[in-house]
């Protein structure tokens, strides 16, 4: 009978591996075959004057074939104003959230900022992101807290058409 009660339970958890691995197989398809973007907007949080002319564009693009990695591009004008490099991160929510980083924004390559006010940039690393939460990417100047986010992307999930 005590044979029988450990074959039953490594039926059951046997069972549930395969279950569980199902799900994150559809899932990493779902997010395979989809993409997050969104559109970078200035900030009035930083009390530094008009945040208004920060504007860009932000994709993160699943690479095929390894799984839980990503390729972030993030484009930004600072409407022809020169800064210093700026910092940026993702975190859960929405635009105006708190802060809940996802990337440590001093691990990350910085958008450097060239004569004329434009920056671009590339990323490609492991990110957790989920198809069931919304994100947002903030960008900062003079640090990375609530108060130096100077431009800010709510992501938006597109699945493959």
């Amino acid at each position: 009978m005590q044979r029988f009660l450990q074959f039953v339970t490594l039926l059951a958890v046997l069972g549930s591996a395969r279950v569980a691995s199902a799900q994150g197989q559809v899932t990493a398809q779902v997010i395979s075959l989809g993409r997050w973007s969104g559109t970078l907007r200035g900030q009035t949080i930083n009390s530094a004057g008009d945040q208004s002319r920060f504007s860009g564009s932000v994709e993160i693009l699943p690479l095929p074939d390894r799984e839980g990695r990503f390729r972030v591009r993030i484009t930004l004008s600072t409407g022809d104003h020169e800064v210093s490099d700026m910092e940026w991160s993702i975190s859960p929510g929405r635009c105006g959230t708190q802060l809940q980083l996802i990337l440590p924004p001093a691990s990350m390559p910085p958008l450097e900022v060239r004569s004329g006010g434009t920056a671009d940039m590339q990323y490609e690393g492991v990110i957790n992101l989920t198809t069931q939460m919304t994100y947002h990417v903030p960008v900062f100047q003079g640090g990375h807290s609530q108060q130096n986010m100077v431009a800010c992307a709510n992501l938006k999930f597109e699945a493959p058409r």
